[in-house]
C-alpha cells in the first residue's frame, strides 16, 4: 500500500504587527490579538499576532488589521515528493518548509474528510457517523491537489477526501500547534492595583445602541475579567435592559436576579452590612455561576461599602511558583460549600464538593474556589493533613489580598460591576445600614458561553478582522 510523504511549503512568515484583531479572509470571522487601550496593561506577547483556526468555514486563510492596513498570511501550499508510508505508524508523514515535520493518522484524516456527504457546511457539523469509522481505515492513494492547495487521499473503499494545506498545517499534532487552535477567547490581562484606574468601562447607553462599544466592552472585559457599566437607570429591572444586547441572565436559586440589601432574616451573609470576605459566588453548586453582574441602586453615604477585587487566576499562579506543596495540598484536597436558607419563598440546600483551585486538564488553574461564609466543615484529608490544609488555605488568601493581585473599587450609583466569577474574587467592606448608610445592589448572572460568542459575531458582523 502507497501512502505520502508530502513537503508542505508554508508561504510567508510570521506576522508581526500592532494591530488588534485576526481573523479568516474566506468568512470573516475574527478574533482579538491586542487590547484596545494602550494605557491598560498588556501581555509579554500582545505585539505579536497569534495564529488560529478559523471559527467559521475552517478555511485558513488569515489576515490581520494594521495601523499601515491589512497584511494578509497566504496559506501554506504544497509540492510534489517521492511518496511512501510512515515507516512504523499507519499515518501520512508531512514535512514543513521551516524543517519541522508532522503526522497525521489515517483514522483522524478519515474522521474528518470534509467533503458534503461527511461534514455539512452550513451546520458546521460533521455528518460522518462513529459506528462508520473504522481503526484499519487505509488510503489506496494520496496525491497534491489544487496546483499544491490541498492533499487528496482516496480511501481504500473509493472514497475521496481532500485537506487544504491550510486547515492541516493548523492543526498539526504538536503542542505549539493546538495551543495556537485556540482563537475561541481572548488572551488575559493579569493585573494587580494598577489597574483601579484603567480598568474596562463603559456607559449603558453607549452599550445598548453602539456595536461598537459593546465589542470593545465585551473584548476588554474578556481580557481583564473585569469591567464597569456606568450611567444606568437609579431603579431595578435594568439588568434586564442590558442582558438582551449581550445574552440571557442564568437564574441561580435565588431567581433571575437577586437584591443585595439589608434584610432582617438574611439567607446569605451578602444581605448584611457586614464585612464580606473575598470570594466567588455560589461554589455550592456543582457548576457555579460563570459571570456576575452588580447594579448599584442605592450606595451608602457613609464610609464602608467598598468592593475589594482579586485576580484569584494570577494570584494562584504567583503561589504555586512559590508554595508548590501548598498548592498541590489546595488543588487537591475536596472541600464542601453549602447553601441553605430560604429566599423570596424559595427554600434550598444545595451542596458540592471541590478542591479551592480546580486544575483544567493541563495542569492550568480553570478557577478558584473561595466563599469562606458558605465552607462547611467538611474536608476530603486525613487528621493528621488538616493542619498543613488550613496553614495552604490561610497564605493564600494573603496572595489574593496581595496589592499586586487586587485593588478596592466603591461603586457610584448607577454603576454596573461586571465580573469573570470563574477568575476574580470579590469581598465588601462593612457599611452602617441605618439612615445615608443604606445600599442597595441589584445582581444577576450571565454565562461565558453567551458572552464570547456575542463578542465573536460582533467582530464578524463589524468587519474586526
Amino acid at each position: 500500500m502507497q501512502a505520502a510523504r508530502q513537503l508542505v511549503v508554508r508561504g510567508g512568515s510570521s506576522l508581526r504587527s500592532v494591530g488588534r484583531i485576526g481573523g479568516c479572509v474566506e468568512c470573516r470571522a475574527g478574533f482579538p490579538i491586542l487590547a484596545s487601550s494602550s494605557s491598560l496593561p498588556r501581555l509579554p506577547h500582545t505585539n505579536t499576532i497569534v495564529q488560529g483556526v478559523c471559527a467559521g468555514r475552517r478555511c485558513g486563510e488569515m489576515q490581520v488589521n494594521t495601523k499601515a492596513g491589512v497584511s494578509r498570511r497566504p496559506s501554506p501550499s504544497l509540492t510534489v515528493t517521492s511518496a511512501h508510508p510512515h515507516p512504523h505508524l499507519p499515518m501520512i508523514q508531512v514535512s514543513w518548509e521551516e524543517g519541522e515535520s508532522t503526522e497525521y493518522p489515517y483514522v483522524w484524516l478519515r474522521d474528518n474528510c470534509q467533503c458534503p456527504s461527511c461534514f455539512h457546511s452550513v451546520a458546521l457539523a460533521r455528518i460522518f457517523r462513529l459506528s462508520d469509522l473504522q481503526l484499519s481505515v487505509r488510503p489506496s492513494q494520496v496525491q497534491v491537489g489544487d496546483g499544491g492547495g490541498s492533499v487528496e487521499v482516496t480511501w481504500q473503499d473509493g472514497h475521496l477526501s481532500s485537506f487544504p494545506s491550510a486547515w492541516l498545517h493548523q492543526r498539526a499534532f504538536s503542542e505549539d500547534h493546538q495551543r495556537q487552535q485556540e482563537i475561541y477567547s481572548v488572551p488575559r490581562v493579569f493585573w494587580g492595583s494598577e489597574l483601579s484606574e484603567t480598568f474596562p468601562k463603559a456607559s449603558f447607553t453607549s452599550l445598548l445602541k453602539d456595536d461598537q462599544a459593546l465589542l470593545d466592552f465585551l473584548t476588554q472585559f474578556e481580557a481583564h475579567g473585569v469591567g464597569l457599566v456606568s450611567d444606568a437607570p437609579r431603579n431595578t429591572g435594568q439588568l434586564h435592559v442590558l442582558a438582551p444586547r449581550v445574552g440571557h441572565l442564568v437564574p441561580s436559586h435565588y431567581g433571575d436576579t437577586f437584591h443585595v440589601m439589608t434584610k432582617s432574616d438574611p439567607s446569605n451573609l451578602a444581605y448584611t452590612s457586614g464585612t464580606v470576605d473575598l470570594h466567588c459566588d455560589l461554589p455550592s453548586r456543582s457548576a457555579k455561576p460563570e459571570i456576575q453582574l452588580l447594579h448599584c441602586i442605592i450606595q451608602t453615604t457613609e464610609e464602608g461599602g467598598e468592593n475589594i477585587l482579586s485576580d484569584g487566576i494570577h494570584a494562584a499562579a504567583r503561589f504555586k511558583k512559590d508554595h508548590p506543596s501548598k498548592f498541590h495540598l489546595l488543588s487537591t484536597t475536596p472541600i464542601e460549600f453549602c447553601d441553605r436558607g430560604n429566599d423570596e419563598g424559595y427554600e434550598f440546600h444545595i451542596v458540592a464538593r471541590k478542591p479551592v483551585i480546580v486544575l483544567d486538564y493541563r495542569g492550568e488553574v480553570k478557577t478558584i474556589n473561595m466563599h469562606t461564609m458558605s465552607r462547611s466543615s467538611y474536608i476530603g484529608a486525613k487528621a493528621e493533613d488538616v493542619e498543613a490544609w488550613y496553614d495552604a488555605l490561610m497564605s493564600f488568601n494573603a496572595y489574593l489580598h496581595d496589592p499586586k493581585n487586587s485593588f478596592c473599587y466603591k461603586m457610584k450609583e448607577g454603576d454596573i460591576l461586571v465580573m469573570d466569577n470563574i477568575r476574580l474574587l470579590h469581598g465588601r467592606s462593612a457599611y452602617k445600614a441605618a439612615g445615608t448608610g443604606k445600599r442597595h445592589l441589584e445582581g444577576g448572572y450571565w454565562a461565558w458561553a453567551e458572552v464570547a460568542s456575542k463578542r465573536r459575531l460582533l467582530q464578524q458582523n463589524l468587519g474586526r478582522v
